[in-house]
Order: structure tokens, then C-alpha cells, then sequence
């Protein structure tokens, strides 16, 4: 009981903090106000910020989907009653009724064609870098109709962003500190060309959910070219070492002197006319690696230290190395043809385990999400049985 009157509380405070937001944030004024133009990054994934704000009169409704549910008054598309679909549609993305039907065919092969993005991901490699998926909520199942004229090919022409580039588009603006001080200029002044990638509020959706960790962040979507039209006018305010973190670089192998590769990798770190070069790497032998694949070298300007020298510490905090033992090169997985294709099969001789539940790791009364768990009659997870030191 106490914990139902705890849990109750921390409900309430959310929907007071939901509240205050609302009635203090200009940005969410304006977004919900249809009497202003709605910001870009509303229209482009079609988000009512005001979608979970708080419906008095669906409190004292009765809920019988589920009886261990409080009757929760964000959640304001009830699945379990008629016309759920056009309420979703129509609270999540202010939708209205009769473009419906094409917004669901729409959103849905969105959808699809991330599908394909994670499939061609994880066999072929990174099919699109500029891909992603414009809208904060999925469709339904049921929406995945009308499929065949899906678009699975993607521009493979595209570009990962830069260190600093990609920090500029996943930091809010508290975290500016770590990028260049002209840069951080972009993120708090108002004239900034992409201000409104910084807002200081904005809206959770509890979507039917308890705490707002559980919602849904509607942040905006950043405009990549946008982006790279306003950070191209400073990059030329970026100093030499900045200049070096915002390098696209490959990955760096570290191997031990005690390591079975070391005789055969420590050639690439030879100085003068035998060394190992980028246009001519040398291929990891995999018999050594133990399967490891890869290509290793080392450029002109690495700092290469070798095995017995002194490494003076970085930070004041850490000790001297006075007598290094690993040697560090750059690394590159194996290249292939664009049109090559992974087989999804077992490799030859492969020996498969026998599948086996042990008792122990299986417990009936453990919901799968402990988190969201409501049932008063199960066990807790801060038990003394279950507390982790």
C-alpha cells in the first residue's frame, strides 16, 4: 500500500513539472498555439508537443484494459478503445482524420526502409550515413501495408560527420565546454543560424508510461545541412590541435610485447625506407591473432614509441611508462567489393552447444522489465536477496 501512495506522489510531481513547462516555456507556447507558424522541427516529423499535456477528465475515467494500471491521465490514445488509431494519429502527430490512411502507408514504409538500413548495417556495412528516421513514434503492425514500393537502395556516397560535428549535433547546449569556443557561440546566441537545435525546454511525452525517463524526448531533429552551412563559416577559427580532434581517423591496434603477432606486427613501426605504409599494409596473419583479421601500418607522423623507451605521462596524475612494452599502429578492417555479399550461415565444422535452461537462471515470478513492474504481490527488486554490491 505504501508503495502504491509513493508511486502515486512521483506521478503527481511529473504532471506538476509537465505543467509548470507548459505554461512557462515560450517555445512550447509557440508550438502549441495555432495561431503562430509551427517551427521547423515540428512540420518535419509532424509532433504535437501539446499531446501529453494533462486531461483532467480522463482521470476519473474507468480503465478496465488492465487492472494493475493506474488510470493514467498521459496516456490519451487508449489502445483499448475505439477509434484508438485515429487518436494516435492524430495526438502523436496531428494527423487529422481523414489523412489517415495515407499518413499510416507513409510512416509505415519510413519505418520499413529503416529495417532495410539495419539489415544492409550489419551484412554490408554503413548503407547511408544521412539516413534516419524522421518521426518520434512508430506505426502500428497492423500500418505495414503497401510495402512493395519501398526504396532499399541508399546513397552510399555520403560522409560520417566529424568528431566536432557530430558533438554539435547530440549535445545539448550545458555540455558546450568540450567544443571550440566559437563553436559554443552557436549553441546560446540568439542570431545563431541553428539556435533552435538548443532548446533549453522541452516537451516529455509519458506516453502512457510513469516516470519521465520512461517518455519521450521531442527534441528536434537537426538539419545536417543546415549544420554544415553555419559550421563552414568558423572552421576557419579552429586552432591546430582542434584542427587534429576534428580528424576522421582510423582506429589504432595496440599489441603487447608478450602478444604471439608481435614479431611479425612490429616491422610496421621500422623507421625509414621499410616501413609499412598505408597504400602497402600489412595483413594480420590470423593464425597468430587467433582469427583476427585486419590491415596495419603506420603513417609519417605517428609517434611511434618502442619497446623498452620512456613514455612521459600525459596528465599530471598519471606515472611515467620507463619501460614500454607495446607497440601502437593504425588498424583497418578488411576491405570488400560494394557487391560482395556475406552468406548468413554457419561456418564449416561448426560445433553447436545444446541448448540448456539451467533452474537457477529462470524465475516465473520475475517480470521481464523489472522496472515497469506494478504487481504489489511480486517480489521487489531492492529485496535484500537481490541487492547488487
Amino acid at each position: 500500500m505504501q508503495r502504491h501512495e509513493n508511486d502515486q506522489q512521483q506521478r503527481q510531481r511529473e504532471r506538476n513539472r509537465s505543467n509548470n513547462y507548459q505554461s512557462s516555456n515560450k517555445r512550447f507556447k509557440s508550438a502549441t498555439d495555432r495561431s503562430r507558424p509551427v517551427p521547423v522541427w515540428t512540420s518535419s516529423s509532424q509532433v504535437q508537443l501539446g499531446s501529453y499535456t494533462n486531461n483532467k477528465s480522463q482521470a476519473t475515467e474507468k480503465c478496465d484494459y488492465n487492472e494493475e494500471e493506474d488510470n493514467d491521465p498521459n496516456d490519451n490514445v487508449r489502445l483499448w478503445e475505439e477509434g484508438w488509431r485515429e487518436r494516435y494519429y492524430k495526438k502523436k502527430f496531428n494527423i487529422k482524420k481523414k489523412h489517415v490512411e495515407n499518413f499510416r502507408t507513409q510512416i509505415a514504409q519510413h519505418y520499413t526502409r529503416g529495417l532495410c538500413w539495419v539489415l544492409q548495417y550489419y551484412y554490408q556495412g554503413v548503407p547511408a550515413w544521412d539516413w534516419y528516421f524522421p518521426y518520434h513514434y512508430a506505426p502500428f503492425a497492423s500500418d505495414f501495408l503497401h510495402l512493395n514500393d519501398v526504396p532499399v537502395l541508399f546513397d552510399n556516397t555520403t560522409k560520417p560527420f566529424k568528431p566536432l560535428e557530430q558533438l554539435m549535433s547530440v549535445f545539448p547546449s550545458q555540455s558546450r565546454n568540450v567544443l571550440p569556443s566559437e563553436w559554443q557561440l552557436l549553441m546560446t546566441e540568439k542570431e545563431s543560424p541553428i539556435i533552435d537545435f538548443y532548446p533549453l525546454n522541452f516537451g516529455i511525452d509519458l506516453n502512457g508510461k510513469r516516470y519521465e525517463w520512461q517518455g519521450v524526448a521531442l527534441l528536434p531533429f537537426v538539419d545536417e545541412q543546415r549544420l554544415h552551412r553555419t559550421l563552414a563559416q568558423v572552421y576557419s577559427r579552429l586552432t591546430d590541435e582542434e584542427r587534429k580532434r576534428n580528424k576522421r581517423d582510423y582506429s589504432r591496434l595496440y599489441i603487447h610485447s608478450s602478444n604471439s603477432c608481435y614479431d611479425c606486427l612490429k616491422q610496421s613501426c621500422v623507421q625509414g625506407k621499410n616501413k609499412i605504409r598505408r597504400k602497402q599494409p600489412l595483413f594480420i596473419p590470423t593464425t597468430l591473432s587467433g582469427g583476427m583479421a585486419g590491415r596495419i601500418w603506420s603513417d609519417d607522423g605517428d609517434k611511434i614509441k618502442l619497446i623498452g623507451e620512456k613514455i612521459i605521462a600525459p596528465l599530471p596524475n598519471c606515472e611515467d611508462i620507463l619501460d614500454n612494452q607495446v607497440i601502437s599502429v593504425k588498424y583497418r578492417d578488411l576491405a570488400f567489393d560494394d557487391n560482395y555479399r556475406f552468406e548468413a550461415k554457419l561456418l564449416e565444422n561448426v560445433s553447436i552447444p545444446n541448448a540448456i535452461l539451467k533452474p537457477q537462471n529462470y524465475d516465473a515470478t520475475i517480470p521481464y522489465r523489472l522496472q515497469y513492474q506494478r504487481d504489489l504481490s511480486r517480489k521487489r527488486i531492492h529485496n535484500a536477496d537481490n541487492v547488487f554490491n
